[in-house]
């Protein structure tokens, strides 16, 4: 299963930064749970809230039922 609680922002500092309502924003595209099977593609935003002088963000995802980072982007 993904879903935008999969991810998590991490800046230069540690600070961690789940995402966030898109207060204001439109909603279809937002990644939901939804779940993939081997092949399956899928698709959606998630947004996070984050202040204006975070530098060096790094994107992790974590699935939901899991504890460890599956993978990180810088």
């Amino acid at each position: 299963m993904i879903s935008a609680a999969s991810f998590t922002l991490v800046d230069a500092a540690g600070n961690d930064y789940t995402f966030a309502a898109p207060n204001g924003t439109d909603t279809k595209e937002q990644m939901f749970e939804t779940l993939l099977s081997t092949s399956d593609t899928g698709s959606g935003i998630v947004v996070f809230d984050i202040p204006a002088n975070a530098r060096k963000l790094v994107v992790k995802y974590i699935p939901v039922a899991e504890t460890k980072d599956y993978a990180s982007w810088s």
